[in-house]
């Protein structure tokens, strides 16, 4: 919908409306009872409406037919049909937040105007990434950083700014994420880019839409890979050429997680923020650590697996890791926490051998660890590449590895 006020400035606007309680078994029985007694006269409708013009700077109201004098704090404007005070300025509110019109108003909020609130995120999702397929978005001949932005632009009216919502909307909220749980909206992106050989662009960009699910088939992870690293420089002395090298380091790591089926959710601001807020609603989301990564690894042989690592035992270069660097990324981070005789190396599609032969480790068919791999070179394929020397105490005590 385009509208124009007096000075001629037009605006777009998507608009998403809900009449009646979709389901009557989560209405408070307080507001079933009233509505019978006609205590309540009030009729269940209600709706959302976002501006989609970049030139639009008034704050989201609310409005009840006509506009309150409340400030939201909400990306988008809330109407309904809400009980309120005398002056009819304001959301009614009872002593303690205990009474019928109070559970009239959270019932609206909750079961009504939530789903409205899925229901336009689901559609500007559409608007901003068409496609036949709700699950995929396939983007060819768009520069990254474009993609980025409509990116940022989609999830701006994703209710996350908990500084600027006021008290009075925080159960909307809370419901807005229940319903995207609830139904498994697949509304988060994860967003993957295929590399064109010798240049900076990219061939063609891939978006995962991913829900909030915790079952451990493509399962989603949220994205503090940084911040982590950054924390753990804290304890030791560093500048900002480590900084700088550390954000490389992670940059690469991110890549390559990304390029064997890892679902880790896009990095921005606006996610950041998103994952306090589905934590403060109740649901399982989860940073991604490195128990995580080798649980993932632990599936590549699976037959409806999403870890891409290739068809071991195979050439490094054949194999979706390519490079010994990126071997050594993943074994770095993996073996990051681990603790002797609390993991399990056993079947981690992570060893390389001075061959260049990716493979499983395998207690049956433990590998010599060694600097001194020369004294014998035509029998390359017995001993492991010199990137695992460092953890040669966790490789001998969980037999995958035996000394020369």
């Amino acid at each position: 919908m385009d509208i124009e006020d007096n000075d001629g400035n037009v605006t777009t606007w998507m608009i998403c409306n809900r009449s009646g309680f979709p389901n009557i078994e989560n209405v408070s029985k307080s507001v079933i009872s009233a509505h019978k007694n006609e205590d309540i006269t009030l009729f269940p409708r209600g709706g959302v409406a976002a501006c989609l013009s970049h030139n639009y700077k008034k704050p989201h109201r609310a409005f009840c037919f006509l506009p309150l004098s409340l400030e939201t704090g909400l990306p988008f404007h809330v109407n309904g049909h809400f009980a309120l005070d005398s002056a009819r300025r304001n959301l009614w509110r009872d002593d303690n937040g205990v009474g019928v019109r109070s559970d009239w108003n959270n019932n609206l909020m909750t079961s009504l105007i939530a789903p409205a609130c899925v229901e336009l995120l689901i559609q500007l999702k559409r608007k901003y990434f068409p496609g036949p397929d709700s699950t995929m978005t396939v983007l060819q001949g768009t520069p990254l950083h474009a993609v980025k932005d409509t990116l940022r632009k989609y999830l701006f009216f994703f209710p996350v700014n908990r500084v600027d919502i006021q008290p009075d909307w925080y159960c909307l909220v809370k419901a807005v994420y229940n319903c995207i749980h609830a139904d498994k909206r697949r509304l988060l992106p994860v967003v993957r880019a295929a590399h064109m050989e010798n240049s900076d662009l990219h061939s063609v960009i891939y978006i995962s839409w991913v829900n909030t699910s915790n079952a451990n088939k493509g399962r989603a992870f949220f994205d503090n890979l940084l911040q982590d690293e950054l924390q753990y420089l804290k304890n030791t002395e560093y500048n900002m050429t480590s900084r700088k090298s550390v954000a490389e380091i992670v940059y690469r790591l991110k890549t390559l997680l990304l390029d064997i089926g890892f679902n880790l959710v896009h990095s921005c601001d606006e996610t950041a923020n998103l994952y306090f807020c589905l934590e403060d609603a109740g649901i399982p989301v989860s940073y991604v650590t490195p128990e995580d990564v080798r649980s993932f690894l632990h599936t590549f042989s699976l037959p409806d697996t999403s870890c891409h690592v290739g068809k071991l035992p195979c050439r490094l270069q054949q194999s979706n890791y390519k490079l010994v660097h990126n071997v050594k990324l993943l074994v770095d981070y993996c073996f990051k926490d681990i603790e002797v005789d609390k993991v399990t190396i056993e079947g981690l599609p992570l060893l390389l051998t001075m061959d260049t032969m990716l493979q499983v480790f395998d207690s049956k068919r433990p590998k010599f660890l060694t600097t001194h791999h020369e004294l014998i070179t035509s029998r390359k394929e017995m001993f492991m590449n010199t990137l695992y020397i460092k953890y040669s105490n966790i490789l001998l005590k969980a037999g995958a590895a035996k000394d020369l």
